[in-house]
């Protein structure tokens, strides 16, 4: 089960049980914990529970499915992403997620489109913003292809931010306020908040300060409820 293979891994003998066991994927929640808050606020949090990095035997199990083409590269670097961002270790995440979505991913478009989150945080995080863009955009397409709202909503947060950081404060506002109605839309309070937050950083930026006070009172409010 997924304990003999977590402690497996731990001490170094992993990688078989992972290549072997076809529910062996679905281990890594237990292996790899992510925060119970959204990947922007990780850092905040700073709880990071399992592992300082990861395995060794992961990194040849992912090589080895890489090298074959297999989804399951897909779905691990998909999982492992936020790992790699809160830890700081932009270079190699990117380069593990690079790797898997060169690879053959057409059958499952939602993880897909969570790998290229991954791949845009982190593209972002070292300033390479055009490619960070295109990864972002890239997920958005298909989550609109999906009608995944919740996830055109954080495609949508992540171009907003960008365009904040590049002052191009239009379309930063036009991200999320789309953000937003689609929060309201699921009524997400805390997406609802967050698109606010949001909006008020870029009400700041553009000098408007009583909208931004507006706006960051109201996320502040909203989220006190939660």
């Amino acid at each position: 089960g997924c304990r003999r293979l977590v402690r497996g891994v731990r001490v170094g003998q992993g990688e078989e049980l992972f290549m072997a066991r076809p529910g062996g994927l679905d281990c890594l929640d237990e292996l790899i914990a992510p925060p119970a808050v959204r990947p922007a606020e990780a850092h905040e949090v700073g709880r990071v529970e399992s592992m300082s990095s990861p395995p060794h035997n992961l990194r040849v199990a992912l090589d080895r499915w890489i090298g074959a083409g297999a989804e399951a590269a897909l779905r691990v670097t998909a999982k492992l992403w936020w790992f790699w961002w809160v830890r700081g270790y932009f270079r190699e995440g990117r380069s593990w997620l690079e790797r898997a979505l060169a690879g053959d991913g057409a059958g499952l478009p939602a993880v897909r489109a969570r790998a290229l989150i991954g791949a845009g945080t982190l593209a972002e995080s070292q300033g390479d913003y055009d490619e960070a863009i295109a990864l972002h955009e890239e997920a958005l397409t298909i989550y609109r292809s999906l009608d995944d709202q919740h996830g055109m909503t954080e495609a949508l947060e992540s171009l907003g931010s960008i365009a904040q950081d590049r002052g191009d404060y239009a379309a930063a506002r036009a991200y999320h306020e789309e953000a937003l109605a689609l929060a309201t839309a699921l009524d997400d309070q805390q997406g609802i908040a967050h698109a606010l937050l949001n909006l008020g950083s870029v009400a700041a930026y553009q000098g408007m300060d009583e909208r931004a006070v507006a706006l960051k009172t109201q996320a502040l409010s909203l989220l006190a409820d939660l």
